[in-house]
């Protein structure tokens, strides 16, 4: 038997809900480990218990650590999940994940998810079903336990350490100076205190890293977001430009030292590096009492104001020109379509398009805001919006905690008579 060929027979009984199963078998395995209830090695061979007959697994000789990896790819042929449709290449962690998710508790109500997903990405598909009741509450909850249950599995399928994530790629410190060098020749000397000259620099050096961490299995897991794009740059490429108390963004300080290199021995660059932990520490303490501030504001100036079901028949709104980076923020808010006004069922129809979106901004109601302009959401709590204005002072908070982490510098193509227009 083959090992994908086993992997398929189990979770199509209730093991793909049992622990000790993915212990046994994803995780690694000593040559000389007792037999479990699931798997034993005899002969340098695996052999699994199926149905109280022990059968040996012939395409994982010889042995070698776990007998199942969660990004093995594997073939699934039409109907062998509820959910396939037709014959695809996949992995045995998305099959697992689909089964959990999806098959299990609904059937074949969604179909088949090949691609990486998100805890987000994954509840909004289930939320947009409940918010149509397509789903029942008992099978919302089932969808809850499954997360439960994910995080049992995290200490065996997550990749937390690698040799490559601990080490910096071979020859970096030489590629920097190159770079460095030809950075010069094209811009001048002057191209360190410009900061998207710094991004560009910096941009060839995490190309180069991730060149080297291209079939690391930790690329896109642990080595993903803030720890690939500011730790791991920090610690192994160059400390960045570091802008000390300076909130302007004028004062630009190109630190070429990592951490693996040591502090600069430059007395100035040193002083930079310390100021940058220091104002990281002060706006974390200090700066905070800011958002705190505003939000007893907010939450004074809209203490009085409730939201009014009905329509208060404005014919004003807001031009939004919708895109992906608004999640869904606009599903259930309420556009101008003619002389209709028409609810957003689904925001992901409108992505590129430029709608004029009801607005508390413009609502006419006397005593507060009508349930059109606040949208579908809001309208559930007539009493809370001076909670949904607290928003703003959260993200003033929040920017001021952000300033104890590392952070990074981006540039964006920006066409200025596009914005003006």
């Amino acid at each position: 038997m083959k090992a994908t060929e086993y992997f398929l027979k189990m979770i199509q009984t209730d093991h793909v809900f049992k622990l000790k199963w993915y212990y046994s078998v994803f995780a690694l395995i000593s040559k000389n480990a007792t037999a479990n209830e699931y798997l034993k090695i005899e002969e340098d061979s695996y052999y699994v218990l199926i149905e109280k007959e022990w059968i040996k697994i012939d395409d994982r000789l010889p042995v070698d650590g776990a007998l199942l990896s969660m990004m093995e790819p594997i073939v699934l042929e039409k109907d062998s999940l509820e959910n396939v449709h037709e014959r695809l290449e996949t992995t045995i962690g998305l099959t697992v994940m689909n089964v959990l998710y999806f098959t299990s508790i609904f059937g074949t109500m969604f179909n088949f998810q090949n691609k990486a997903m998100t805890p987000k990405s994954v509840e909004n598909m289930v939320i947009t079903a409940y918010k149509k009741d397509a789903i029942t509450v008992e099978q919302y909850h089932s969808f809850m336990d499954v997360g439960t249950f994910l995080e049992g599995l995290a200490r065996i399928i997550t990749v937390s350490i690698t040799p490559k994530t601990i080490v910096p790629p071979p020859g970096i410190k030489e590629y920097s100076i190159k770079v460095r060098e030809e950075m010069v020749a094209k811009y001048g000397t002057n191209w360190v205190k410009d900061r998207s000259r710094i991004v560009e620099y910096e941009e060839a050096l995490k190309k180069y890293d991730k060149a080297w961490l291209k079939d690391d299995p930790s690329l896109g897991k642990l080595m993903s977001g803030k720890i690939l794009n500011d730790a791991r740059v920090k610690m192994n490429l160059g400390f960045g430009a570091e802008s000390a108390f300076d909130e302007t963004g004028t004062d630009v300080n190109l630190i070429t030292n990592s951490l693996l290199d040591g502090y600069p021995k430059d007395a100035a660059s040193l002083a930079v590096i310390f100021n940058t932990s220091r104002a990281g520490s002060f706006f974390r303490g200090h700066e905070t009492q800011k958002g705190g501030a505003s939000a007893k504001d907010l939450l004074r100036a809209t203490a009085g104001i409730v939201i009014v079901p009905g329509d208060c028949n404005t014919r004003l709104g807001h031009p939004v020109t919708v895109g992906k980076w608004m999640g869904d923020n606009l599903t259930g808010r309420y556009i101008i379509e003619g002389d209709k006004v028409s609810k957003i069922e689904n925001m992901f129809d409108y992505i590129g398009k430029t709608i004029v979106i009801r607005s508390p901004q413009y609502c006419n109601q006397a005593n507060g805001i009508c349930s059109i302009c606040s949208g579908e959401v809001m309208a559930k709590y007539p009493n809370g919006v001076s909670i949904l204005a607290t928003d703003i002072s959260g993200a003033m908070l929040n920017s001021s905690l952000k300033k104890m982490h590392a952070s990074k510098s981006t540039t964006m193509k920006f066409n200025i008579k596009e914005t003006i227009r």
